[in-house]
């Protein structure tokens, strides 16, 4: 059951918390007749609201471009996935040594 639900843009995308209260960012994609639905990966309501608005924004251009397919949607999901959490958990910056193996 969704709570705090939230419209972004007017409406154009909702935002809401899961049972874990986790928010989670929904629009409709008419071209390909789905919902998108990727989680936040935050409490933060400010945050969620800057990262819904970003989405939306990213998905929109990819369809105007004529970028956008079911496989490329699964992949939009996906690749947004990694970035909220490299966002929110950068990796730490290690200098890669040259090997003296003669390679």
């Amino acid at each position: 059951m969704a709570l705090n639900e939230t419209d972004i843009l007017g409406g154009k995308a909702i935002m809401f918390q899961n049972d874990f209260d986790i928010w989670q960012f929904r629009t409709w994609v008419s071209e390909e007749k789905q919902y998108v639905r990727i989680s936040l990966r935050t409490k933060d309501k400010h945050q969620a609201t800057n990262d819904s608005e970003d989405m939306y924004f990213q998905i929109i251009s990819r369809i105007r471009n004529n970028e956008f397919n079911k496989l490329e949607l699964n992949q939009l999901i996906i690749i947004s996935l990694l970035l909220v959490v490299l966002l929110k958990h950068p990796l730490p910056f290690r200098a890669l040594k040259k090997s003296t193996a003669g390679f």
